[in-house]
Formats: C-alpha cells, structure tokens, sequence
C-alpha cells in the first residue's frame, strides 16, 4: 500500500503538459491525401499525360499542341488533373490564410475554410470556363475561343501540380519556413497569371484578333475577378 501511495502522490505532484492539436494539419493532410491519389492516377493511366501537359504550358503554342483533349483518354485526364488541381489552389490558398504570421490568425473552423476556398477555386475556374463561352458564342468565335480555353485550364492544371509539394510540408515546418513558402506559393501564382496574360496577347496576335474589344475582355474577365479575389483573401485573414 504504501508503494501505491507513493506513486499517486507522484503523479499528483508531475506538471500537466496540455498538447496542441492543430486541426488544420489534419484537414491539410487529408486534403493531399486526395490529391496525391487523384494525380497518381492519372500518372498510372494516362502515360505522357504531365510531359505533353507542361510541353503545352511552357511553349504557349495553341495551334502546335502535341496532346489536344479530343481523344476519351485526353478528357479523362484533364478532368481528373483539373479536379487535383481545383482543390490543391483550394488548399494551398488556405493553409497560406492559417500559416501567414502565426497560427490562428483565422477563426474559421479548418473543413469549413477549406471548403471556402476550394469553392473559390472552383468558381474562378468555371467563371472563366463561361464567360470564353459566352464570348465565343456572341463574336461567333467558338474554336477559338475554346483553344484558349484549353490553354488557360493547362496553366491552372501546372499551377496545381507544382505548389502542390509546397503547401503540403508547410504546415510541418518552422515559422520563418512558412513564411518563405507562403511567399513562394504567391510568386509561382503571379508567374502562371504572366504566363496567362502572355499567351492571352499572343494567342490574339496569332488569331487576328488584337482590337479594344479584346483589352475590354481582358481588363473585365481577366483582371477584375483576380482583384475581387484579392480583396476576399484580405478579409479572411483580418
């Protein structure tokens, strides 16, 4: 007994640790989980899909692509890319909300900021998706506009796959490695819209196309959601 005594007065007299659980990394986790699934898929089915896909990104080149999405295997590919893709923005957007700073800047619970910014992933996707649609359809352009449609879905597709491996070991790093990723995440972002914007003005030079109403487009369906995205982001994290 006095054994047993001994060891309860002990235990009564150790220090409490109370340990933190980081919700967000465990969204995050099965957040990548997801996606490394859906891209491995694609990997494992679709042979030379991500080659002919960054070949097509890089050379800004509509009228030279080497893997169009005519073919059944093509569509399912890009679908399930784009899909990764969608929620790896989604995801890389929110953990850059979580991490900036210090963690709990933002009180939003972690699946509901995660379906947030997926949602507007997805929405900046399909908006851009109806809109060349309705522009096609209005200057009786389709094909052409459904070309630079498929180039546009290929720079987001890359943009997925690369800040992919970064958004998945930051929430695992220390504070001043989340910075530098966070800032990394956002250059590599501002590089694919240069690359958009690039193959927009070339893609209208080579089409004929280079007149005030494609700058009106451009200014209203390229510029203006990405500074409404902007301003939503800058909220979040107030």
């Amino acid at each position: 007994m006095s054994l047993i005594a001994s060891l309860v007065i002990l235990n009564s007299n150790m220090p409490v640790i109370d340990r933190h659980v980081d919700y967000n990394q465990i969204v995050i986790s099965i957040s990548a989980f997801i996606i490394m699934v859906l891209y491995l898929t694609v990997k494992l089915l679709f042979k030379d899909y991500y080659y002919h896909l960054f070949i097509n990104v890089f050379r800004v080149d509509v009228s030279g692509k080497e893997l169009g999405e005519t073919s059944a295997a093509g569509n399912q590919a890009s679908l399930l890319t784009e899909i990764a893709s969608i929620l790896s923005v989604g995801t890389a957007l929110m953990t850059s909300l979580v991490y900036f700073g210090e963690i709990g800047n933002v009180v939003i619970k972690p699946a509901v900021m995660l379906l947030i910014t997926t949602s507007a992933s997805l929405g900046l996707v399909l908006f851009y998706k109806i809109s060349l649609a309705a522009l096609g359809w209005i200057l009786d352009i389709k094909e052409v506009t459904k070309q630079y449609s498929e180039m546009t879905s290929d720079i987001f597709r890359v943009l997925g796959i690369i800040i992919f491996p970064i958004f998945l070991i930051l929430p695992f790093s220390d504070l001043w490695l989340q910075n530098i990723l966070i800032f990394s995440i956002i250059a590599i972002a501002s590089v694919s819209v240069l690359v958009r914007v690039y193959g927009f003005f070339n893609f209208l030079i080579k089409i004929k196309f280079f007149n005030h109403y494609a700058i009106l487009y451009f200014c209203i369906f390229e510029i203006l959601p990405l500074l409404y995205i902007a301003h939503f982001v800058g909220k979040l994290s107030v």
